[in-house]
């Protein structure tokens, strides 16, 4: 009998508010470590995560270095300055063709007007004479926008020159324009700057420096 009263006066103790409210407190304490816990790796598991996708996009770019081919660029800035004599010179011509037409139209008005005095006569002859002349008189005399063919064409062979003294292997297949490769990682690392490698970067602007001196590159 006196041991069920000890059991009773132990069960009513522990039901007691204080030691109720204890247990709560303890319950409450313990979930507020578990959430911070949770929470802690959380934010370590994305930063982890984005460390990887880091390490992952400077890989890549990295792998595009192969594009900063020094010897492609160098063949690119051939073909292009060979493109652009090449221009020019269609440029001479279709002038020269134009200048011919104008001369020959205004002879064929002259002979049709009656009357003509010697001195109109003359006048359209030497305008005619001068445009019946080779190309390079023409061009470096009357137009002045253009070289003389004899430099062109000396300029052009030159190139050529230069091209052939590049092995076959390196001008067999085609490869991406190098400088447009260069101004794409370049436009990359300047939106993410963290992404591009500084090697990568570094490459690209020594190219750019060296070879994209003409045409649209010089003005980007």
């Amino acid at each position: 009998k006196q041991e069920s009263c000890e059991q009773n006066h132990s069960s009513v103790a522990i039901e007691t508010p204080e030691v109720i409210e204890a247990a709560a407190d303890v319950k409450e304490n313990t979930k507020a470590v578990s959430c911070s816990s949770t929470a802690g790796e959380m934010q370590m598991d994305i930063k982890e995560a984005s460390r990887q996708q880091l390490l992952e996009r400077v890989s890549q770019l990295e792998n595009y270095k192969v594009l900063l081919s020094d010897l492609q660029a160098y063949i690119q800035s051939i073909q292009r300055e060979i493109k652009d004599i090449q221009d020019s010179m269609v440029k001479m011509v279709l002038e020269h063709k134009k200048n011919l037409a104008a001369a020959t139209q205004t002879r064929d008005l002259e002979e049709d007007k009656e009357g003509q005095t010697e001195d109109t006569k003359d006048s359209a002859k030497t305008e005619i004479d001068a445009c019946l002349t080779p190309v390079d008189s023409c061009s470096s005399s009357s137009t002045g926008d253009f070289p003389s063919v004899a430099s062109l064409t000396e300029a052009l062979s030159e190139l050529h020159k230069r091209m052939a003294e590049i092995p076959e292997d390196s001008k067999r297949f085609p490869f991406p324009d190098v400088l447009e490769c260069c101004l794409v990682l370049l436009h990359i690392g300047s939106h993410h700057p963290f992404d591009l490698p500084a090697d990568v970067q570094q490459l690209a602007c020594d190219l750019l420096q060296k070879y994209g001196k003409t045409g649209t590159f010089l003005k980007v």
